[in-house]
Parts: C-alpha cells; structure tokens; sequence
C-alpha cells in the first residue's frame, strides 16, 4: 500500500479482510531494508470509515457498544489499555449517541455514534505487525450492522522515500 489514503464503500456483506491485510503488508521490502540497516521501523496502520443506514438500537447503547469495542479489540490482537466512554443527553426527542475511545498498546479505536442520523463513524489505528485493524473494523461493521459503509484506508508507517523509490525500481 502506498502512503496515499484509499477509500472503498463496501456493504457489510463485502469480503474486505483479504484485500486490506494483503495491502497493509507491501511495505514489508522496505521496512526490511531499513531493519538491517539498524534504523528505526514504525508500521502503522489506519483503518477508519463511516456506518450508514445502522440500526437504532445499534447506535445508543453505551455498556454494550463498550463490550463490543472490547471483543473488536480482542479480534484484531490489540490490547486496550484504558477507555473513555461518553453517552450524550438526549437530542429532539431521541436517546443520544455515545463516544467510546479504547486507548490500546498499539494506539487507538474510537467509536461516534449520531442515533438521529442512524449514523456512525469508526476508526482504529494500530502499530506493529501483530494487531490487525481491519480485523477491529470487520467486527465491529457486523456487529452494528450498517446498510453500508465507507472504508479508508492509510499507510502511516515510517519509510523513507528513497528506500521505498528503490522498491518501486525493484518491481518494474
């Protein structure tokens, strides 16, 4: 995956684990490269996108949405280390969204909830090689059960320019 942001709209229904786990790992030359050179490799992934069409009853409950940012997390081989959740007051009439940050070892999920738009938004960026974020976001996109959702994707690792020129000259 290049360092450019890609976007897919997927419904739920959409196999988009492979494709996202195959490209997260293109880099790997290049982090190779730099490993034994004795340079610093920082592997981030970003993986964040927008729940279209979920479920009321999806969107409002804080415990449960807590318990499924929990088991997300479990799925993707991440490791919470502490979480910030905020249910919001009431708004024309409607039970209020919710706001759940997992702080994790490898870095972040967050999770925004707008009942009166049946909408809500995703994103879990990990470092490393072990936690897998598409994994979090699969889990999560079955559970809320979304009509459809708009997937981005980012490459956030640190690899310099001319390692990952001299990688593009090696594939031609």
């Amino acid at each position: 995956m290049s360092n450019n942001m890609s976007d897919t709209t997927l419904s739920p229904q959409t196999g988009m684990h492979e494709k996202v786990h195959e490209e997260m790992h293109e880099g790997d030359t290049a982090a190779a490269v730099h490993r034994s050179r004795g340079e610093s490799v920082v592997i981030g992934k970003h993986v964040y996108g927008n729940l279209y069409g979920v479920p009321y009853s999806n969107l409002t409950d804080l415990e449960r949405l807590t318990g499924t940012v929990k088991e997300a997390a479990i799925a993707g081989k991440a490791h919470i280390v502490d979480m910030l959740t905020r249910k919001f007051p009431p708004l024309n009439g409607l039970e209020g969204g919710v706001s759940i940050i997992a702080m994790l070892e490898e870095s972040h999920i967050s999770l925004h909830t707008w009942p009166e738009g049946s909408y809500a938004t995703l994103d879990v960026y990990t470092c490393g090689r072990e936690a897998d974020p598409d994994a979090v976001f699969s889990y999560m996109v079955k559970e809320m059960k979304p009509k459809r959702f708009k997937l981005f994707r980012s490459d956030r690792s640190l690899v310099s320019e001319r390692i990952a020129m001299v990688d593009a000259k090696k594939r031609s």
